[in-house]
């Protein structure tokens, strides 16, 4: 049987307020130690402590840590060490400390510890402290619970339900360790701070982003197209996106408490935030803020914030994104257009807390549904680069905005697409439009635009062909366009060679296109639906990580019934991976080879 003793389980120590914030307490350590014992060539062990704290009278909190093994520390789910080992010479540890101020909330806390050793005993203290101004603190009360089996996932948070993990007993003095510890002249940052600088936002190799929102982020699980965007701009670049979004969500996260106060939602969204480990969170909130009843731009604006201050506590890098307007319905449907004018009020609110914290900010407000309007009728050949005038043909307006919704407010596929490519364009500063390849048979000459074309072949008089591979900078769900000039359009014919059929001329009567010029549009191909399709079964299955259907059995108060079970929710990840790896080949654009057979 494994062994454990803990002194003291947790010590609050009162210290003098510190001179230098880059200095910690430079009092006698004194730690609350947890031994354990290796049984069956068991190398990990998981420890878990909770406690109420009101932190209102301290300054700040510091956590210590020392231990003869490999320790990953967590404080209220965010991981402050990860699988880090302590210099140890002779009978003396080198302690780590952590300012872990921005960590501590008023109510229930937890401290959770993984050890990993090979020895026979392993050896861990902790002490959290606090400089409290002179008032002196009650000592931390909570039990440390342990498990010798590898826990499911989200063991080291706060909601996690471990009424079945044993109780660690306390040992008498003389089984204590040794050690001598000596405190390091360094205090940390429990996190550590993005070394990129985002000011002008840009994805870079290894990002790690969630989405975090409510209707317009959930939904777009089923589509894939925003993200689809999105990582089509990447090239080479891996990035992976962990969709949060829960519909009808508010910024207190009055839709995740399933069962709970919606102040409980918040504490798991905060944590589960904090399990990702992202290098970039989206937030994007504010529209059902403003359609709550009684709901002001005052105590949303309170609320963004403390929001925000609980993210920033990942060291990730936050962008805003302001709720985007609602559209006419079709009739007999009301129109929920009619709700804009409040959601603009609350949408002002995101973009000040964005010019204040220096966030990113990505408007979906001002002239968002233009903008839609014009990559709509970009989808269809006969469409392509015209924009129906609002004032002058307000059916064919009201017709393309029809097709985006379901309802004027939840976005269908079509709805994604366009929407999809507005939000990239916003967010990113290399915008890449709609790719373009202009021919000069008679000069030999190409042009590109968003576009590569290598390999031409000019055929001779006799074959009256041209070939040539192009390849476009940007993934995306919108066609290219290919222009062929100084060449009648009568029996000109374009084959591409992952489509079916011949691609014909746009109409020109549509068209401002030049004489003697003859214009294609060349669709997206197979390679962007597949990166959709993709993208949706990754979705689906994180969804199902994250949210399983039988949540309350696997961890919640049920949980005596089929929490067993709960090991399988990890059994995911292998799957997700795979998944996200054929994303990241398909995101890159390939080579399509077009031939052109002239009249």
């Amino acid at each position: 049987m494994l062994t454990f003793a803990l002194r003291n389980l947790f010590v609050l120590l009162l210290l003098p307020v510190i001179a230098s914030a880059s200095q910690p307490p430079s009092l006698p350590v004194s730690l609350s130690w947890v031994r354990s014992e290796a049984i069956e060539g068991t190398s990990n062990r998981w420890y878990r402590v909770g406690f109420e704290l009101k932190p209102e009278d301290a300054s700040r909190f510091t956590a210590t840590l020392a231990s003869d093994a490999t320790c990953t520390l967590y404080v209220n789910g965010q991981r402050v060490l990860k699988h880090e080992t302590f210099d140890v010479n002779g009978g003396e540890i080198k302690a780590k400390s952590f300012d872990v101020t921005e960590l501590i909330r008023s109510g229930r806390n937890l401290v959770a510890v993984e050890i990993s050793s090979t020895a026979a005993t392993a050896w861990c203290g902790f002490e959290l402290a606090s400089v409290a101004g002179g008032n002196a603190m009650p000592p931390l009360k909570g039990n440390w619970k342990h498990s010798i089996a590898r826990p499911p996932v989200g063991w080291q948070q706060t909601d996690f339900n471990d009424r079945d993990w044993a109780e660690v007993s306390a040992a008498p003095d003389d089984q204590l360790p040794t050690y001598s510890i000596v405190r390091s002249s360094e205090l940390k940052d429990a996190v550590r701070p993005p070394a990129t600088d985002r000011t002008v936002f840009h994805f870079v190799d290894g990002d790690h982003v969630v989405l975090l929102g409510s209707t317009f982020f959930e939904r777009e699980q089923q589509f894939g197209h925003l993200e689809a965007a999105l990582v089509g701009t990447l090239g080479d670049r891996r990035v992976t996106f962990r969709n949060l979004g829960w519909d009808a969500d508010t910024v207190f996260a009055e839709s995740r408490g399933i069962f709970d106060a919606p102040a409980q939602g918040y504490l798991r969204m905060i944590e589960h935030v904090r399990a990702e480990e992202p290098s970039v969170i989206i937030v994007c909130y504010g529209q059902n803020d403003a359609l709550t009843s009684g709901r002001t731009t005052e105590a949303f604006q309170t609320q963004y914030r403390k929001l925000l201050d609980d993210l920033q506590t990942t060291g990730a890098s936050i962008v805003l994104m302001s709720p985007h307007p609602l559209f006419p319905a079709p009739k007999p449907l009301p129109s929920p257009a009619r709700f804009n004018q409040k959601i603009a009020g609350f949408a002002a609110v995101v973009q000040k807390i964005a010019e204040e914290r220096r966030f990113p900010f990505v408007d979906m407000m001002t002239g968002f549904e233009e903008a839609l309007t014009t990559h709509d009728w970009n989808l269809e050949a006969k469409f392509s680069g015209l924009t129906p005038d609002r004032k002058e043909h307000p059916e064919l307006w009201n017709a393309a905005v029809s097709r985006w919704t379901e309802n004027g407010i939840h976005f269908q596929d079509r709805g994604y697409r366009v929407a999809g490519l507005e939000t990239r364009n916003r967010l990113l500063p290399q915008t890449a439009g709609a790719a373009s390849v202009v021919i000069d048979p008679a000069s030999k000459n190409v042009m590109t635009r968003f576009a590569e074309v290598r390999n031409v072949v000019w055929g001779d008089a006799a074959s009256k062909s041209l070939e040539f591979e192009v390849k476009v900078a940007a993934l995306s769900a919108f066609p290219s366009t290919l222009v062929i000039r100084g060449i009648d359009a009568n029996g000109i014919r374009v084959k591409v060679q992952d489509c079916d059929q011949h691609i014909e001329p746009t109409n020109h009567q549509f068209e401002n296109t030049a004489p003697n010029e003859v214009k294609f549009l060349i669709p997206a191909g197979v390679q962007y639906d597949q990166l959709v399709r993709t993208i949706i079964r990754k979705n689906e299955l994180y969804f199902h990580r994250w949210r399983p259907q039988n949540i309350t059995y696997l961890f919640g108060f049920r949980k005596h019934e089929q929490g067993n079970n709960a090991v399988e929710i990890a059994q995911f990840d292998p799957f997700i991976q795979k998944l996200e790896a054929e994303i990241h080949q398909l995101q890159k654009p390939q080579w399509r080879q077009i031939k052109v057979t002239l009249p």
